[in-house]
C-alpha cells in the first residue's frame, strides 16, 4: 500500500528541501537544524536558505518521492 504524503508548500523554489523521516533520535534532528542554521548565518535574515519539514506524515519514507 502507497503512503499518501502531504503536500509541501514552500515560498522558495529553489531552497534546498530538508524532509526529517527518522524520528528515533530528536537530539540529533535538531542538531542537523542547529548545523542548517549556523551555516546560513548571515544570509538574508528575512528568508531561511533551507527549507525544513519536520512532520510525521514523512515518518519512514525511503527512496525516491517525486513531485513534492
Amino acid at each position: 500500500m502507497e503512503k499518501t504524503l502531504p503536500e509541501v508548500v514552500r515560498d522558495d523554489e529553489w531552497a534546498p528541501l530538508v524532509v526529517r523521516t527518522d524520528y528515533t533520535d530528536d537530539a540529533a534532528w535538531q542538531e542537523v537544524v542547529a548545523v542548517l542554521a549556523r551555516a546560513v548565518e548571515g544570509e538574508r535574515d528575512w528568508e531561511a536558505a533551507v527549507h525544513l519539514v519536520d512532520d510525521r506524515r514523512w515518518d519512514g519514507v525511503t527512496g525516491d518521492v517525486r513531485d513534492v
